[in-house]
């Protein structure tokens, strides 16, 4: 499966890495445009918040 953009590349994967570790948060950090420091990106996995999505799709 290819991912339609970075955003869902990096959701997926943090989801799959913390399902595989077993944490209930991860988040992508990213270099800035001239790689001077890291910056958060809007990307994150949140056990939570996927569990919330299941219940809901069941429902």
């Amino acid at each position: 499966m290819l991912a339609p953009n970075l955003h869902h590349a990096l959701e997926v994967v943090l989801s799959e890495v913390c399902r595989i570790i077993d944490w209930e948060y991860g988040e992508a950090w990213m270099t800035n445009s001239d790689g001077t420091r890291l910056e958060l990106y809007q990307a994150y996995y949140d056990c939570f918040d996927q569990a919330l999505r299941r219940f809901l799709r069941a429902s």
